[in-house]
């Protein structure tokens, strides 16, 4: 299965993404997103293209980035919250000649910056699902183009300096959705997706997963407490992906009622300290499963398991995942040292290698792809 074919997950009139006022079933992203990667390819993007994203959560970033990798192109999301500096970088590194944004950027002094004559196009992402006049349906991808073949590069900054960027293949992506199966996700569940999707966490649990299951995403463009709270009692959001840091100001301002729809709360992304995670519990009655994942394997790698989730672990490796771990006489997960030459983890969703980039170091990345 290719990322893109997850658009056709769900039944047609069966709710695909409500995102504020609007509602859009699943025939109407399928719609959304055949007008936009016939925008893209009268554009001059073509299979092997690397187009930047940089926006804010919004139904426009799903259309985006499922139409980039319809064309065989790859996507790259960028944080809205970089510097130009920053996402010149970036730019630079991974070959972008095609930008989609919410807001023009003015990059030409970045860029030159970094000795680098790259001319970048920019696409206003906000129109970006909207049919177009005058132009023609665009080709499927040609030869060479399978399930292993780059979706997406995400940049992670590491501890070696200059972020890098991880190269993810359409099957890295469908294996780790279908390694969350074990969170029981349904048609008729509502996942919130409020962490940025520019975030390998946020993407692949409240938008891929979901979509896989043929789900529900509501969309909130940022975390705010009281918008949070209403969106999730209005829209009875079963499904809950969050930080420790919105876990514990859910805690703090919510009541029981507000949470009263949720049947899953998972939290990643850092470490979940222990009173936020009990207080949370003891107050809403559900259980947080604490994760953990990386980039290069995107990103999940471990699970509690819903109804048996263990306070102040981040639970068991998930299914296809092999590695040298080892646990801590408690509760805490931890890799095997890095001094160990067979200190890795290996997965069905581990990177396909690290963009312009040989591997320096025994990870799961296992090549690289120059720029274009």
């Amino acid at each position: 299965m290719f990322v893109h074919e997850l658009i056709h997950q769900g039944k047609p009139d069966a709710m695909a993404i409500i995102d504020h006022k609007r509602r859009i079933t699943y025939k109407d992203l399928q719609e959304a997103v055949r007008a936009c990667r016939n925008r893209l390819y009268a554009a001059g993007v073509r299979q092997g293209d690397r187009v930047g994203i940089f926006s804010r959560n919004s139904a426009e970033y799903v259309y985006a980035y499922m139409a980039i990798a319809s064309l065989g192109a790859i996507s790259v999301p960028i944080n809205f919250q970089l510097s130009n500096r920053e996402i010149a970088y970036i730019i630079k590194d991974a070959g972008i000649r095609n930008l989609m944004t919410y807001e023009p950027l003015n990059l030409v002094d970045a860029i030159a910056q970094l000795r680098c004559d790259i001319r970048v196009t920019q696409h206003d992402i906000r129109v970006c699902g909207q049919p177009k006049a005058g132009i023609e349906d665009a080709p499927e991808p040609s030869g060479g183009f399978d399930e292993h073949y780059p979706c997406v590069i995400i940049y992670t900054s590491g501890t070696t300096g200059n972020p890098k960027g991880a190269v993810l293949s359409h099957r890295n992506l469908i294996a780790n959705a279908e390694q969350m199966e074990m969170l029981h996700c349904k048609s008729e569940h509502n996942v919130l997706c409020v962490l940025p999707m520019y975030h390998c966490f946020g993407w692949t649990c409240s938008v891929l997963y979901p979509l896989y299951c043929g789900a529900t995403i509501v969309i909130l463009d940022a975390f705010t407490p009281k918008e949070t709270i209403s969106v999730i009692r209005q829209e009875k959001v079963t499904d809950l992906y969050i930080v420790p840091s919105i876990c514990s100001l859910l805690t703090k301002l919510a009541s029981k009622e507000d949470m009263a729809s949720l049947r899953l709360v998972v939290s990643g992304g850092t470490t979940l300290p222990l009173k936020i995670e009990q207080d949370f519990m003891n107050k809403f009655g559900v259980d947080i499963c604490e994760g953990y994942g990386l980039s290069e394997t995107a990103p999940v790698v471990t699970m509690n398991p819903p109804g048996r989730a263990k306070v102040g672990s981040c639970g068991i490796v998930v299914k296809g995942s092999t590695g040298n771990w080892s646990m801590q006489p408690v509760t805490r997960f931890r890799k095997a040292s890095p001094a160990s030459s067979s200190s890795r983890a290996r997965t069905s969703c581990s990177a396909t290698g690290i963009c312009r980039m040989p591997p320096k170091t025994p990870c799961a990345a296992a090549g690289s792809i120059p720029a274009t």
